[in-house]
């Protein structure tokens, strides 16, 4: 079904989206939405998330229609971002988040990226990765985020962290 009331609610600093479609032009008068959670295949075009200058979190689960091109279109705003099981992602969309320079924390979960991927993200302070098979944690990936205080990797059986060598303080859990 499609949601397309969700635009008059001008005052909503939080919405989660449960297996509905959002309107384009619904998310254009919501200003102040700083919490976004897409769950479910739920479908919002990739030029409405650019409308959202205060959004702070963005949370996307189980999702076959999020795409490397939504991730481009993410506002700058962006300091926290969560992506699980969402099969459309890939090292081109993961690449496209080093333009958002208030990006601090993310959490990938069975998204298939590699060092590559992650390597141009350097002002990372939370890294959290899971069910990733490609994920080695090189110098080309870990050895680019300076600022990298927490590293949790979880199911990544070919994670050897050689990129984490003279780093400190850095709290790991592998």
């Amino acid at each position: 079904s499609e949601i397309n009331f969700v635009g008059s609610l001008t005052q909503l600093e939080e919405l989660e989206i449960w297996g509905d479609k959002i309107g384009d032009d619904s998310l254009f008068n919501l200003e102040k939405l700083s919490k976004l959670m897409i769950l479910n295949d739920s479908e919002i075009s990739s030029h409405s998330l650019s409308w959202l200058t205060n959004l702070r979190f963005l949370f996307v689960a189980i999702n076959g229609h999020f795409s490397d091109n939504d991730l481009s279109q993410l506002p700058p705003s962006l300091s926290t971002l969560s992506l699980s099981d969402c099969p459309l992602l890939s090292n081109t969309g993961i690449l496209s988040l080093s333009r958002l320079s208030n990006l601090t924390s993310l959490e990938l979960e069975t998204i298939h990226v590699n060092d590559q991927g992650l390597g141009r993200l350097p002002g990372l302070k939370n890294l959290i990765i899971t069910k990733n098979e490609f994920f080695i944690g090189n110098n080309a990936s870990l050895g680019n985020m300076r600022l990298l205080e927490t590293l949790i990797t979880t199911e990544c059986p070919n994670f050897e962290g050689g990129g984490l060598r003279y780093r400190s303080p850095l709290k790991m859990l592998a």
